[in-house]
């Protein structure tokens, strides 16, 4: 009885995936067997996601098992110093990056000074 049930539906969701000139005169069988080209394709891409997810986790699980993985770091991560507002052009290029870097300057220096109390 399920079976017969899940088999309606899915000719009705064939059917609704088809177009209408596909549908006419169409026996259920044909439509089940252009649905079979759905499903075809849907585990294709469930077997690329679960391949891209092993390698992830792989990736994951090596990270994890490095003893060394807290010494690496990424210098694109460290704040910038003096010298690098000096000459890297991101800071130079533009008035208003000038303009960042001489308000940072003047915030620094406000709140290194001490108060006198």
């Amino acid at each position: 009885m399920i079976f017969g049930r899940l088999r309606n539906l899915a000719v009705i969701v064939a059917a609704a995936a088809l177009p209408l000139a596909a549908q006419a005169g169409s026996s259920d069988e044909a439509l089940l067997g252009a649905y079979d080209a759905y499903r075809a394709g849907d585990a294709l891409k469930f077997a690329r996601y679960a391949r891209h997810w092993y390698w992830i986790d792989r990736l994951r699980r090596d990270i994890r098992g490095d003893p060394e993985r807290h010494r690496y770091t990424d210098l694109a991560l460290s704040p910038a110093d003096e010298q690098d507002t000096e000459r890297l052009e991101l800071f130079t290029q533009s008035e208003a990056a000038q303009a960042a870097v001489a308000h940072v300057r003047k915030i620094k220096e406000l709140t290194a000074t001490k108060s006198v109390a």
